[in-house]
């Protein structure tokens, strides 16, 4: 993680927004990842509103190229992950909304499927 976050800074100003996530979320990600093969997984992510980012880690990594307010949950950790969807690249890109409501109420809540980010690997 060491190595990535220096190839990061050393590209800063390629970057048009930074996220900040937990290295055992990344981990669990790759994990997932991994273990279906030769499957793509859809992951949906979550800010955490209580923990906003690190200001000295955002203020090293804004280049260039960063503007402010691009996505929603900005400037808070990403660190919810949920796998979504699992298939070939065709049947797992994202799913509408409609389809998964209800599906996660019982650990997400009203919001059910709604989530702030989308991650296909």
């Amino acid at each position: 993680m060491a190595s990535y976050n220096a190839d990061s800074l050393a590209n800063k100003d390629g970057y048009r927004g930074l996220i900040q996530m937990p290295g055992a979320t990344i981990e669990q990600i790759l994990h997932w990842t991994l273990e279906s093969l030769p499957d793509e997984i859809l992951i949906g992510l979550d800010a955490d509103n209580k923990r906003p980012h690190l200001a000295e880690v955002d203020d090293a990594f804004q280049g260039a190229e960063y503007e402010d307010g691009m996505f929603a949950g900005e400037g808070y950790v990403l660190d919810d992950a949920t796998i979504v969807n699992r298939g070939d690249s065709f049947s797992v890109h994202h799913v509408p909304e409609e389809w998964t409501d209800g599906i996660f109420t019982e650990s997400r809540g009203p919001r059910g499927g709604r989530f702030i980010h989308w991650l296909h690997t």
